[in-house]
């Protein structure tokens, strides 16, 4: 019984539905059918969208959208958001130069499907990939429910990745380490000579577990017999990330019956040191051998004669210390598979062979001592099997991801875990915004991973994972606009995903800075000529009009208070909780209310051009004071001078003892305020947001962090950075001389193998993207581009909150 809320597809009951009374007399308020691709029918109602859908039962906040196809009369089309169906389903966006069709691969399906933008979000049609793979889908409600074939994982493969990052590793298992369910047969991955050996002989369940030979590096090997990891060379496994770190590289392949669905890996625990673990998330054998060791006190000897001996020679030498853990991350993949040939009878936390190490080892999962079995299952794969998904449980360095792609040969999931995880893109999103990543090596003739001759100095690698988006100026479609975290107040942090979706921004990125502790920015924020924060310490803005004009400079902003016949009062600072001495002025774009910052302050009203009161604020005791609409309040702190000028008495206070006061009528001042930007450019751009420092202008590097007040600390640190940058069509002259033709949002993470880039580095960067002028925007953990509803650069979990952000928005 078809109801008006549903919508339905079904390959194989497409007959059916031909025939169904529902299709040929539509019931009441319940769309007709209209036939979609090769046995594909929707049966809808008009338009309408949601934010989750299911998959085989499982929620997911992911949007999606039924639409008017406008090329075929009648027709509706449902489709999900790009990122989402990545996200989701493991759905590959591949390059194009068109934003109105997406070419995608998922297994063997390869197709261009039509897209479609609405608040924020693109959207690709699924018909084909639902036809081809016999998917069934219905709405109801806010969700769109999807069930897909099942599929079951018959086995899995491991071995060492080895290329010109991931450099061949001593003892690696060249021929691959295979692990199957079925009978005792060696497989492609290994010789007819390797020895098969018997789960059962490790109280596994009954699969094979088939090792190819390792040669000379291992030594003899004979069936029954399992060569300990500490017997290895020390150079296979056990060197922490930062020396031959490649030794890390591994790939798992994962066989299945049907294509499958699976999710973007996702971080569920960090082990950084046995003091900094958090590993609550992961399954409980895992956690029971990272756990450090409690100590056990040394039972004292009894006393004998051989105990007063001083004969160092018959004393045990000390056993060495423990290895320490490296700082290793923890991953799971959400597999729409079963997994009964590699799981316990309960199903749930089972290492695969009880390990499957990528090499030449199998353990027991029996916590021990020894640094070998920790590593031995520190480097396995994991799988969590719960009704019908499995989850693959795995460790990366830090700084490291996994790299997921699907075989369009067999039914099979490749994971490589490597530190060059970045895969170069190239996407037309909408009209005049491209999304493009890839690795940019400022050193571009130096050997990664090449240790330098032991008579040069060499360099290390300057090869940096860059993800950017580039809007075209000239597209009257595109918009941009400076977006806070709460609009509705000027203290508060969150994340950039939840800023940018909440105000509809098809692509955003973090902004300037903030106060970590009370939440209030730091740095000029300027929307629609009002001064929402204003600038401070002469430091780097970007500006703009609403007709896509820009400017990018270092910032002053002056104000001076008039009075008649008197000498004039210079202000500090504007809406701005960079607090100093002296006295700043606070307008209704601060709010409907100030609250004192310090323990003893002065507010004076000012209302028509004129000192109407003033009263004194002490931040423990007093909440907050209103902020007149047609006037402002002055905040003077730390200057009895001024307050004398002013006609404040303060003789009776002292120090920080003096009380709060009532609000005192005052005589009337009148008062002339006078304000300037400098340049004085900026004044003409009724949108800025500050940063800094200033990296290029008219395609020279300008850096000067001291300049801005940067500390030297900040000016040589090496971190993830976010910048914005402006292209022209006049090389050589910046945004003001030549008008910027298109707009760069530019983020930059740690280069491979190190830290992240220095100020002048990503300066040079910027240039080699092709921009002339330049800003550094908050960077480290604030760091974050976003597009369609997701980061682009990062894991969600490892961005931190933000105050504000950069947001593009597109045009219906």
């Amino acid at each position: 019984m078809f109801n008006s809320s549903r919508f339905s597809v079904n390959l194989a009951a497409f007959f059916w539905l031909l025939s169904s009374p529902a299709l040929s007399t539509p019931t009441e308020g319940f769309g007709g059918g209209v036939a979609l691709a090769a046995g594909y029918t929707i049966v809808s109602k008009p338009i309408q969208s949601g934010t989750d859908i299911a998959i085989n039962g499982q929620n997911l906040p992911v949007n999606w959208l039924e639409w008017q196809d406008s090329r075929i009369p009648d027709r509706l089309a449902i489709g999900i958001s790009d990122l989402g169906l990545m996200h989701s389903m493991g759905v590959e966006l591949l390059d194009t130069d068109n934003h109105q069709q997406q070419p995608i691969s998922w297994f063997a399906f390869s197709h261009n499907v039509p897209t479609h933008y609405q608040s924020g979000y693109r959207y690709l049609e699924i018909s084909e990939l639902a036809a081809r793979e016999n998917w069934q889908i219905q709405i109801q409600g806010n969700r769109l429910e999807i069930v897909t074939p099942p599929s079951t994982i018959e086995s899995v493969q491991a071995d060492f990745i080895e290329d010109n990052i991931c450099v061949p590793v001593a003892g690696a298992c060249r021929g691959g380490c295979n692990i199957s369910h079925g009978k005792n047969q060696p497989t492609p991955h290994t010789r007819p000579s390797d020895p098969v050996l018997s789960g059962a002989d490790f109280g596994i369940p009954p699969y094979t577990v088939a090792l190819a030979s390792l040669g000379e590096t291992t030594g003899d090997r004979t069936a029954g017999r399992v060569q300990e990891l500490s017997d290895l060379p020390t150079t296979t496994l056990v060197n922490p990330p930062g020396r031959n770190s490649e030794n890390f590289c591994r790939r798992f392949v994962v066989r299945l019956t049907n294509p499958a669905n699976w999710q973007t890996p996702s971080i569920i625990g960090r082990s950084i040191s046995p003091q900094n673990l958090d590993i609550s998330d992961l399954p409980p054998p895992l956690q029971e051998l990272l756990k450090p060791p409690s100590p056990q006190p040394e039972p004292e000897p009894e006393p004998t004669e051989e105990t007063n001996l001083e004969d160092e020679g018959d004393r045990q030498p000390s056993p060495p210390p423990p290895q320490e853990l490296p700082p290793l991350v923890w991953w799971s993949i959400p597999l729409e598979a079963t997994s009964p040939h590699l799981s316990n009878s309960s199903g749930s936390h089972q290492l695969l062979g009880s390990v499957i190490l990528p090499g030449n080892n199998i353990q027991s999962l029996t916590p021990s001592e020894s640094s070998s079995d920790l590593w031995t299952n520190l480097m396995g794969l994991w799988v969590d099997s719960q009704n019908q998904q499995t989850r693959l449980i795995f460790s990366t360095p830090t700084g490291w991801q996994p790299v997921i792609t699907s075989s369009a040969v067999l039914p099979e999931i490749n994971i490589e875990i490597r530190p060059d995880f970045w895969r170069d893109r190239n996407i037309v999103w909408a009209e005049g915004l491209r999304w493009q990543q890839k690795y940019i090596d400022l050193n571009s003739h130096q050997r990664l991973f090449t240790p330098p001759p032991s008579n040069s100095t060499g360099r290390e690698s300057a090869r940096f994972p860059v993800v950017w988006l580039e809007i075209d100026l000239n597209n009257q479609g595109i918009s941009l606009q400076p977006i806070l975290s709460r609009p509705g107040s000027r203290s508060g942090v969150s994340p950039l995903v939840h800023v940018a979706s909440s105000t509809r921004a098809a692509a955003a990125i973090n902004g300037g800075f903030f106060n970590r502790n009370n939440q209030y920015p730091l740095g000029a924020i300027r929307h629609q000529n009002r001064w929402l924060s204003g600038p401070i310490l002469n430091r780097g803005a970007i500006a703009w009009t609403d007709q896509n004009q820009f400017f990018i400079d270092r910032l002053e902003l002056s104000q001076t208070l008039f009075r008649d016949r008197r000498e004039p009062i210079p202000l500090a600072r504007l809406n701005s909780a960079f607090i100093q001495r002296g006295l700043s002025r606070y307008t209704s774009d601060w709010g409907s209310t100030y609250s004192p910052f310090t323990p003893r302050e002065i507010a004076i009203t000012v209302q028509g051009e004129t000192i109407i009161s003033h009263q004194v604020l002490d931040s423990i005791n007093f909440s907050a004071v209103p902020i007149p609409d047609d006037g402002y309040l002055l905040i003077l702190r730390n200057e009895p001078e001024i307050a004398l000028a002013l006609g404040i008495d303060e003789t009776q206070c002292i120090g920080l003892v003096c009380p709060p006061s009532t609000q005192t009528e005052h005589q009337p001042l009148p008062v002339q305020l006078v304000d300037e930007t400098n340049p004085p450019d900026f004044a003409e751009y009724p949108h800025i947001l500050g940063a800094g420092p200033l990296l290029l202008r008219g395609n020279q590097v300008v850096l000067d962090a001291r300049a801005e007040n940067f500390s030297d600390a900040f000016n040589t640190q090496r971190a993830i950075r976010s910048a914005v940058g402006l292209k022209t069509n006049t090389p050589g002259r910046s945004g003001s001389d030549s008008p910027a033709v298109s707009l760069l949002l530019v983020v930059v993470h740690p280069r491979l193998g190190g830290p992240g880039p220095s100020l002048a580095e990503l300066a040079e960067l910027m240039k080699q993207l092709g921009a002339t002028d330049a800003l550094n925007l908050d960077g480290g953990s604030s760091t974050g581009l976003y597009l369609g509803g997701y980061l682009l650069d990062r894991p969600p979990q490892t961005a931190a909150p933000i105050h504000n952000a950069l947001g593009v928005f597109l045009s219906p």
